[in-house]
């Protein structure tokens, strides 16, 4: 399970990745909780992470927020 932190462009962040496959990695939208969203994905979670943090980075409106990509094998 992939968990992202961010306190703005939450719905955003759902968009680019739920539903969407990513590096071989396809991500799915569990639930969001205040700032922290959950996302499941099959194969290694640390990857995965790695993944997550550079297709936000690379978004047109990544480079500008502060967030936090962490994951539980």
């Amino acid at each position: 399970m992939i968990f992202i932190q961010m306190p703005l462009k939450r719905e955003d962040v759902i968009g680019l990745l739920n539903g969407a496959t990513h590096e071989g990695f396809t991500f799915h939208y569990l639930k969001q909780e205040k700032m922290k969203l959950y996302f499941e994905v099959d194969g290694d979670q640390r990857e995965a992470a790695k993944t997550v943090e550079k297709v936000i980075k690379t978004s047109k409106w990544g480079s500008a927020l502060y967030y936090q990509v962490s994951y539980e094998e």
